[in-house]
Order: structure tokens, then C-alpha cells, then sequence
């Protein structure tokens, strides 16, 4: 049996809803979507991982940004929506490996 905090849970829940919105979103303007690393590195940091996980998750393929360009300075790009998707995940598995 999994025990779930009622916080842990709302804090699940609005990051999920967070993801669907911008999924949504993403399906009608994909352009809007896109983020560039800096403002990707600021983004999760503001809630609760360190920048460099974006190249680790990168590395292990959960995440696929995208080089606007083909000069070696092109800025990459990550898709809002993923990155949102995927700390939903990981909350959610840290949650319920905390509540077992």
C-alpha cells in the first residue's frame, strides 16, 4: 500500500495538469513551445533540479532538444511540454518510493 501525503499528492496533481496544459498547447502553436537551454536551465531549477540534469536526461534519452541551425553555436531548443512530462514522472516515482 502506497501512503501518500495530501500535499505530495495536490503537488502531483498540479504538476500533471501543468504537463496537459502544455501538451495542449503545444498542439496548437508548436513554435510556442520551444524554450532555449537558458531559459530550460531556469525553468527547472525553479522547481527543485539543478540545470545539469537537462544533459543527463539528454544522455539518457528522455529528453531530445534540437539545434536550431547547423553552425556549432546554434542555440538548442526543448520542448516545454517534455520537460514538464518528465519531472511529472520523476515526482511522481519519488513519491511513491518514499511511501513504501
Amino acid at each position: 500500500m502506497v501512503n501518500v501525503t495530501l500535499q505530495d499528492l495536490q503537488q502531483l496533481i498540479s504538476y500533471a495538469v501543468d504537463a496537459g496544459i502544455q501538451s495542449y498547447q503545444r498542439g496548437i502553436d508548436p513554435d510556442g513551445d520551444r524554450i532555449k537551454r537558458s531559459e530550460a536551465e531556469r525553468y527547472v531549477k525553479r522547481v527543485g533540479f539543478q540545470p545539469v540534469m537537462l544533459q543527463k536526461w539528454t544522455d539518457a534519452n528522455l529528453l531530445h532538444p534540437v539545434k536550431n541551425g547547423k553552425s556549432q553555436n546554434a542555440p538548442l531548443w526543448y520542448s516545454l511540454a517534455d520537460i514538464k512530462k518528465l519531472i511529472s514522472s520523476i515526482k511522481l516515482k519519488r513519491i511513491c518510493n518514499e511511501s513504501i
